[in-house]
């Protein structure tokens, strides 16, 4: 099973996602990612077992991607 999933947008923009082993917390995390100018707005989301993480990262589809994009943006000046 893949641990990354990229999100090319109809806009240009990209929307990564990874599944990773965070150690201090002890937990799978499925890692939202995309960039403003430079600035990296990320989103964790975190799981027990690192197959609900990948099963989880698999069911998002473009959708859901670019309303994460969306939704990250308003904390960003864009121009």
């Amino acid at each position: 099973m893949k641990f990354a999933k990229l999100f090319d947008l109809e806009d240009g923009e990209q929307v990564l996602l990874t599944v990773e082993y965070d150690d201090d917390k002890d937990q799978y995390e499925l890692i939202f990612k995309t960039d403003f100018n430079g600035a990296t707005a990320s989103m964790k989301l975190g799981y027990k077992e690192e197959s609900m993480a990948l099963e989880s990262m698999e069911k998002v589809e473009l959708e859901r991607a670019q309303e994460f994009r969306s939704s990250m943006s308003k904390h960003f000046i864009t121009t």
